[in-house]
């Protein structure tokens, strides 16, 4: 089994072999110049260099990236969805390109990772009006030893990366690579990387940025970019041969400290383990963005008020797990002095700081819910002495069972 510091150090030291600088990861928190609240992609930081601003550690540069999405916050609770996850990245500005790349990624998956290459899958761009057909790519594959019918053409929506409607930002041409989790095929026409039951998982992806985006399409960038990325908490899973994120050992601790303080099984499936996994997603982005070398707090507005709706959902979980949410205290604390202790430094420094913040949001909202249930509670009874009376008056009243709108608005 790998672990992840090995899968961390593996991919660094990979790279570093191959003349790349680690650049480290940055702040989760987003500096304002791209729109968002959050480092939301691993090359996000680096976008003033992909666009031909010189970097200071120079034109081979890779790293390990933390990164927080919530557009998906719903999702989270199966198998495969995080709010916080890694991603591990290496870039080329102007020097090396497709032959490289395509070299060393697979050197990578074979040698380092030992998967078998009359098993890999690639996908190329199939090209249109904007780009041509990544011819080239596909024939660098086959002569690395790509069997030509693992090599599909898919169209733009598959195999092109851009910031949506985004104008001024690099994009260009994708290579991604697939692999089997199951040599048994599941009996479809055609079992391959397009086919619906999942067999194939997408390990990484390799972009070619030699474009720039503008209001009527796109132009050429002086210098032509790569742009790897590979998600570690995927490739981990994958490695591993885990169809559950939350199997590997970025969480085993934490789902079993939550196994012992419920008294559930996590592989007895259902809501129990629904449970498990968002107190545990939910707490671990909380501890990396209020650690952060630019730390958050829990408020009202902009990415405090995210970090707050994260923390008090993981709370509503807990009390369905049948927990006390100041048991995420432990997990927090797990995932700062065993998981993430090395990666992020600056995490057990802080943690005396990110407990106190995080049971000081769980004791606010345990209060709010406390005194939110005291009204219910006296809403109900109000309304039960208000249909025992007019029962009284007329033998046909009509009992209410719902709570009006004026006391629901005040709940």
């Amino acid at each position: 089994m790998i672990t992840s510091k090995e899968l961390r150090s593996k991919w660094l030291s990979f790279y570093e072999s191959k003349g790349h600088v680690n650049i480290g990861a940055v702040s989760l928190i987003g500096d304002g110049t791209t729109g968002v609240m959050f480092n939301v992609a691993g090359m996000q930081p680096l976008m003033p260099y992909l666009l031909g601003q010189p970097h200071p550690a120079g034109k081979r540069l890779c790293n390990v990236q933390g990164c927080v999405r919530t557009v998906d916050i719903e999702s989270v609770g199966d198998a495969t969805h995080f709010t916080f996850f890694e991603m591990m990245g290496n870039w080329s500005l102007g020097d090396y390109f497709k032959k490289e790349k395509t070299a060393w990624s697979f050197e990578l998956l074979t040698e380092v990772f030992g998967l078998d290459k009359d098993k890999i899958c690639s996908t190329v761009f199939a090209g249109n009006e904007s780009a041509p057909r990544d011819d080239e790519t596909a024939q660098l594959l086959i002569g690395l030893g790509i069997k030509p019918e693992h090599i599909f053409y898919l169209d733009k929506s598959n195999n092109w990366w851009e910031l949506e409607g985004t104008v001024g930002t690099p994009c260009g041409p994708d290579n991604e690579w697939f692999y089997p989790i199951t040599d048994e095929e599941c009996g479809r026409e055609h079992c391959d990387i397009n086919c619906p039951c999942g067999r194939y998982v997408e390990i990484g992806n390799d972009v070619y940025m030699q474009y720039k985006k503008t209001e009527n399409g796109y132009v050429p960038l002086e210098n032509k970019n790569v742009d790897t990325g590979f998600g570690l908490d995927r490739m981990l899973a994958f490695l591993n041969g885990l169809k559950d994120g939350y199997k590997t050992d970025l969480f085993a601790a934490v789902i079993a400290y939550l196994e012992q303080a419920s008294g559930k099984k996590y592989d007895d499936g259902g809501e129990p383990q629904k449970c498990m996994r968002i107190i545990a997603d939910h707490t671990r982005t909380a501890v990396m963005l209020i650690g952060d070398v630019n730390g958050i707090l829990p408020s009202n507005t902009g990415a405090g008020y995210i970090l707050r709706r994260l923390l008090r959902r993981a709370v509503r979980y807990c009390r369905s797990l049948g927990v006390d949410g100041k048991e995420m205290l432990p997990v927090a604390k797990i995932f700062i002095e065993q998981i993430y202790d090395e990666a992020y430094p600056l995490l057990p420094q802080k943690e005396e700081y990110i407990l106190a913040e995080i049971g000081r949001e769980i004791g606010r909202f345990e209060a709010t819910l406390e005194k939110g249930m005291k009204e219910f509670e006296k809403t109900l009874a109000g309304i039960e002495r208000k249909n025992e009376f007019m029962a009284k008056q007329n033998p046909d009243y009509v009992r209410e069972t719902a709570i009006g709108g004026k006391a629901a608005f005040k709940l």
